[in-house]
């Protein structure tokens, strides 16, 4: 046979194969596309639930308000929008997802968080807002995210009616913008840096929520009476002894205090009388026992005092205290900043047998001194404290 013809019957051969196979394909095709058929039909069942029930489960993914999710990636609703489109559109309709927000501050971070917090506070629509926001680390990171900085203030503060939980750290020159009407506001920290005297003042109007302020190295102003008669809770550090007494005089319906006073601060003659309050920290560099003979607390439960200077007689202006309310002080936390520590707080066991004391260091957070956690003897973290 010739070659020609060697070609021919291997070509015959080789078309035949062919044929089968592309009979074998469409006969394979025809079953994938029956099968693709079959799953577009097909529902599962996570992306039937009803959108209110999603955007609960999407609620819970970020942490209780008015807790604050991160701006981008795991843990926040931004991740939810990269999931499926009917997410998406769930999670874009669902304002609770963006109502806390809290910029942080990096050398990652740039510009972008601008729009982001824009388009945070745009999808937050009408809800009320938890706002966390530091420009005193600014000068730690990067200069030129002052101009980002100032952009997301500038927009915090157009939400100013929507504020319910608030904790800003700010310049002084920049404080005055968040004074003003705060109609929803519940619960205000507020951190500023000192430039000398006088500190600069803060005052909310119209704030009819307000329950919480922690202020540090800043006063409220002397037009304050309103909202400062509204607190239940109130801490000012590094604040002046005259001017932490005419806020106090104004404040009478505390339940906790705490009170942070610069050296050489206190008033011989003053007088304060909070008939509510129930739990008081006092951090004096300088004299607790002439700070402690200014209260009287009829309703005194919780008491700590802080400083270096605790004095080993100090448990004579407690009792004072105590005799003088007419209260049942239940803890005594002793926090004192110098060696004779030991020796003050079995002095005041020996002088106070009734009274729960307990010694370990001070906190400056603003809320755990608060929690009932923070007193229990039991809960004490060796390390740092002691009881007896």
């Amino acid at each position: 046979m010739s070659a020609l013809a060697q070609d021919r019957a291997r070509l015959e051969v080789l078309e035949a194969k062919m044929d089968a196979l592309r009979h074998q394909l469409d006969t394979l095709e025809q079953q994938g596309q029956t099968i693709r058929d079959r799953l577009s039909q097909y529902t599962y069942p996570v992306l039937t639930l009803p959108p209110e029930l999603v955007t609960e489960i999407f609620t819970r993914y970020i942490p209780a308000y008015p807790a604050h999710p991160p701006l981008v990636g795991t843990g926040s609703p931004t991740y939810l929008l990269g999931i499926c489109r009917q997410w998406r559109d769930i999670a874009l309709r669902s304002p609770s997802l963006w109502r806390a927000i809290k910029v942080t501050w990096s050398k990652e971070t740039d510009a972008r968080s601008t729009d982001i917090v824009a388009s945070w506070l745009k999808r937050s629509r009408s809800s009320l807002l938890s706002l966390s926001f530091d420009t005193l680390k600014l000068d730690t990171v990067v200069d030129d995210l002052e101009a980002a900085a100032t952009t997301i203030l500038s927009l915090f503060v157009a939400q100013r009616d929507r504020w319910q939980y608030i904790d800003i750290a700010i310049l002084p020159i920049h404080l005055p913008l968040l004074g003003g009407a705060t109609p929803a506001l519940v619960d205000a920290v507020l951190f500023t840096v000192n430039e000398g005297n006088p500190p600069p003042t803060i005052t909310f109007s119209n704030a009819l929520a307000i329950r919480s302020a922690y202020l540090w190295n800043i006063v409220p102003s002397p037009s304050s009476h309103g909202w400062l008669a509204q607190l239940t809770s109130l801490s000012l550090i590094s604040v002046p002894f005259d001017e932490i007494i005419r806020a106090l005089r104004l404040a009478t319906n505390l339940i906790h205090c705490k009170l942070s006073v610069p050296l050489e601060e206190i008033l011989v003659y003053a007088h304060i009388h909070l008939p509510r309050l129930q739990t008081l920290l006092l951090d004096f560099d300088d004299d607790h026992e002439e700070c402690l003979r200014a209260f009287t607390l009829p309703a005194l439960r919780r008491l700590e005092l802080s400083g270096f200077d605790i004095s080993l007689s100090v448990h004579e202006p407690l009792r004072a205290l105590i005799t003088r309310s007419a209260c049942r002080l239940e803890r005594l936390r002793l926090c004192p900043d110098n060696y004779g520590g030991d020796v003050v707080v079995r002095a005041c066991v020996d002088a106070l047998p009734d009274v729960t004391i307990t010694s370990g260091r001070c906190s400056f957070y603003p809320t755990n001194w608060k929690m009932e956690e923070y007193w229990d003897p039991n809960c004490v973290d060796s390390d740092t404290d002691s009881d007896y």
